[in-house]
């Protein structure tokens, strides 16, 4: 029976030469030749038809548990319509031919690089000692070959690292070819670097006055307050406890304690910062403004709270990470205030680091390390790159 069905799978893969010019033309190598007939049986069933679950719904994980991928399925919010309603469509042939344009991006090397393997195949071909040796030890050989013939030495070493790359991809079943999906990160990241920067609008210091002063809801005046004078999201406010949140008695002076952020996520990885007004006393543990947007005393029982910037609803004792900036940004929506507000709630974010960024510059050149020690950021390059205004807006 098995011989019957290797003859019909065998059936399935050309035989006899090919065009020398024919782009289906296969790299022949002897050191695959032991796992060619597990090849040809395993490549000619046809695959199982995938299972399709309904897009709406997600398959429970086995186990005790309620995970769908390992995800708590509470989570879940209810369907609906998707922001930018991309999941109506399907895959079609140009998606394909698109995704394979976007694969050569990534690599602009590509055509080298299969040059070199397929040189190296025929180098393989050639030399029957290194047939049934380990790829790693053929990498190895051919590195030293290459040497040997003349080559210097950092293109023998640049060559044998392109070829460790193609034979670390190499295996004897189907992989999941998560490089594949790497490369196309590449050419994303490659088109988003060319992409004008999408950010929330900027906002100034009396612009954001102004629109604190307009707020009713004083509970929302206070954490737009807070974004704009210590730099913390939303939902940074919302994990604040009793005593994280300070501010001096002449409100010219802000201390926080940040134990859980987007950033912060482990105990060695907490900080604190200490902001104040420059007509203060300065001090060595205190960054200085030259401006200060003013603190309103109707907002200090919110200090004695024990989560200042939370006013828990007695239906809603856990509420989501979401909550504050939906309720920030609901009430500016709703704002009757000249010119209409077109800020959302982390243009306060970006006035902080934005003045941050210009305390710590002199000439044009901005001591990095200084900022994220008050933004919280782990990399100067995300400040760098997100919110520092441009040059060319500065002319």
């Amino acid at each position: 029976m098995f011989r019957s069905h290797k003859a019909a799978c065998m059936a399935c893969v050309p035989v006899g030469p090919l065009p020398p010019d024919s782009p289906a033309r296969p790299l022949a190598s002897p050191l695959q030749n032991r796992h060619s007939a597990l090849q040809r049986v395993s490549l000619c069933p046809p695959p199982p038809e995938p299972t399709i679950h309904s897009p709406s719904q997600l398959q429970k994980d086995p186990g005790i548990l309620n995970l769908a991928h390992g995800y708590s399925l509470d989570a879940l919010p209810k369907a609906g319509n998707r922001k930018g309603d991309w999941d109506w469509g399907f895959v079609t042939e140009g998606t394909l031919r698109s995704t394979e344009r976007m694969l050569k991006e990534s690599r602009p090397s590509s055509s080298q690089h299969l040059s070199l393997y397929r040189g190296f195949e025929r180098w393989k071909e050639r030399s029957p000692l290194v047939w049934n040796a380990p790829l790693g030890q053929v990498a190895a050989v051919f590195g030293t070959y290459l040497w040997e013939v003349g080559l210097r030495a950092n293109t023998c070493a640049a060559y044998t690292r392109t070829i460790l790359k193609f034979l670390q991809r190499e295996t004897l079943t189907m992989a999941p070819q998560w490089n594949v999906a790497e490369d196309v990160l590449r050419a994303l990241d490659l088109k988003a670097a060319a992409d004008p920067p999408n950010h929330a609008p900027d906002i100034s210091e009396e612009r954001a006055a102004t629109i604190i002063d307009a707020i009713k809801q004083q509970d929302v005046a206070f954490a737009v307050w807070a974004m704009c004078m210590t730099g913390a999201r939303a939902a940074d406010l919302m994990r604040l406890g009793s005593g994280q949140f300070q501010v001096s008695e002449d409100g010219k002076a802000i201390a926080v304690e940040f134990y859980i952020t987007k950033n912060v996520r482990a105990p060695h990885e907490r900080y604190s910062i200490c902001v104040q007004s420059d007509e203060r006393e300065a001090t060595k543990h205190a960054v200085s403004f030259a401006s200060w947007i003013p603190f309103k005393e109707c907002w200090r029982p919110f200090l004695y709270q024990d989560r200042p910037f939370v006013q828990l609803e007695m239906n809603k004792p856990d509420l989501s990470p979401q909550y504050l900036v939906n309720r920030i940004n609901y009430v500016l929506d709703h704002l009757k205030i000249e010119p209409k507000v077109e800020e959302t709630s982390y243009s306060f974010r970006r006035l902080f680091i934005n003045r941050v960024i210009d305390r710590f510059t002199e000439d044009g050149v901005t001591a990095w390390c200084k900022v994220i020690e008050i933004t919280g950021h782990q990399r100067k390059e995300n400040v760098k790159s997100s919110y520092k205004i441009p040059a060319t807006s500065r002319l």
